[in-house]
């Protein structure tokens, strides 16, 4: 979640110093009054009101993941979560949960919706996009269009 702007901040404070109630501050503005006090002692304890860092080391698996899962998902649309992470520990040594590989997937705007054993053989090319070798790409892969 995304810290509230500092500009809010200031508007916060400033309700507050000239006297409204924080009741009355926190509806007006949507914060909760614990955020009202945090912001207070803030303002008294620092000066100012800049949003703190995130707390804990940048992520370092999801941008490496998302460059390198594209050309995995156009190669083998059909495989599970744990054939992804198992494939991602065998190229990175990194390993990564099916819940990561789930959102990673997701914000590549790519479904789970897997193709019936019966269908497979039929399927076409699923790189057709990328390859261009002409075969037909059937409804239902869960690839971009």
């Amino acid at each position: 979640m995304k810290p509230y702007s500092e500009d809010l901040r200031w508007r916060v404070v400033a309700a507050v110093a000239s006297g409204v109630a924080r009741e009355d501050v926190a509806m007006r503005f949507a914060v909760s009054m614990p955020t009202i006090t945090r912001w207070l002692r803030l303002k008294r304890e620092t000066g100012g009101l800049a949003p703190t860092p995130v707390p804990g080391p940048p992520a370092v698996k999801m941008r490496a993941l998302m460059e390198a899962l594209p050309g995995r998902l156009a190669d083998r649309a059909d495989a599970t979560l744990e054939e992804q992470c198992s494939w991602w520990q065998e190229v990175s040594g990194v390993d990564v949960s099916t819940a990561t590989m789930s959102r990673a997937s997701a914000r590549l705007g790519w479904t789970r919706k897997k193709v019936a054993e019966g269908e497979r053989a039929e399927r076409g090319c699923p790189r057709e996009v990328a390859c261009g070798c002409g075969l037909r790409r059937p409804r239902g892969l869960g690839l971009p269009r």
